[in-house]
């Protein structure tokens, strides 16, 4: 059986294995090497072999990963992952809803900053912390200066 397209769940039941965790299991690859893999990718590996999923992710078409039901499995990378999950409603954004930052200041495009992460910040936010890091840095740079001028004079 062939997983389903991207978007859409297969209707048979899952195959679990009974632990909590996804299971790394120690396999032979093509090299005679020993290595430890997730289940799932040896379940996929063995009907396609290794080179076919090398530098691949093998999705879960039921969205459980500790699935390892084959007619569940299918090749795909990050994009078609990210497309499955839109398409299924996985995708969270977090704080999409949220209006103000935890100061109160309005994320409007001026003053929103997203980090490579794409989590949001509040650019006013950003500008006071610096203001105190850079006083808090000037203070402790006195001190410290203060206290190599006394060394020299003693």
């Amino acid at each position: 059986m062939i997983a389903p397209p991207v978007g859409v769940k297969p209707t048979t039941p899952c195959v679990l294995r009974d632990v909590k965790h996804r299971p790394l299991i120690w396999v032979t690859m093509p090299d005679g090497q020993r290595q430890r893999v997730q289940e799932y990718r040896a379940v996929y590996a063995a009907v396609h072999g290794w080179p076919a999923i090398e530098g691949r992710m093998v999705e879960h078409a039921c969205d459980n990963g500790n699935c390892v039901r084959y007619g569940h499995l299918r090749l795909g990378d990050a994009q078609s992952n990210m497309t499955d999950m839109i398409m299924k409603g996985r995708k969270v954004v977090w704080n999409r809803d949220v209006t103000h930052c935890k100061h109160g200041h309005e994320f409007t495009e001026e003053n929103t900053y997203v980090t490579t992460i794409g989590k949001r910040s509040c650019r006013e936010c950003m500008r006071g912390y610096q203001r105190e890091y850079q006083r808090a840095r000037r203070a402790r740079s006195k001190i410290q200066n203060s206290n190599f001028r006394e060394d020299e004079q003693s």
